[in-house]
């Protein structure tokens, strides 16, 4: 379990570099998440996350983030999408960064726990996933 949260923190770290330094050929560009939720978990999350605390400056990710999902998160209300019905999404790694960051700030009752869980195991096993495929550098 260390391992895997190393793994998404560097994973992260890349990203954010690869993010501030824009194309920049020395910084290996970190693909896209492509996840695939449920509509339940998603509702348990987005519903958790209208409750956390961001600072300003967190407001444009966080609406980033909103504005991804709205599509998904319509279909999910007007029932097109059911609770247990998987849907996939893309969106670039410093959108799943913030949004990994968000729902670990959200707090959830203890019937909504495992929906919680497996949102964000989808998350952490696409960054295990991009971790791994990505080219290795030596260290110096």
């Amino acid at each position: 379990m260390k391992t895997i949260k190393i793994a998404i923190m560097a994973l992260f770290i890349a990203s954010s570099f690869a993010f501030a330094q824009g194309e920049n050929a020395e910084a290996p560009k970190v693909p896209d998440f492509k996840m695939s939720f449920t509509g339940g978990d998603t509702k348990v999350v987005f519903t958790a996350l209208q409750d956390i605390q961001i600072m300003g400056k967190e407001a444009p990710a966080f609406m980033l983030i909103q504005e991804t999902f709205k599509p998904h998160l319509e279909k999910i209300v007007a029932g097109e999408i059911e609770d247990d019905a998987p849907y996939s999404i893309e969106m670039p790694a410093g959108v799943a960064n913030a949004l990994y960051i968000f729902v670990n700030r959200a707090n959830v009752t203890a019937v909504n726990a495992e929906r919680f869980v497996n949102f964000k195991k989808v998350i952490t096993d696409e960054a295990k996933r991009i971790n791994d495929s990505m080219p290795k550098t030596d260290a110096k």
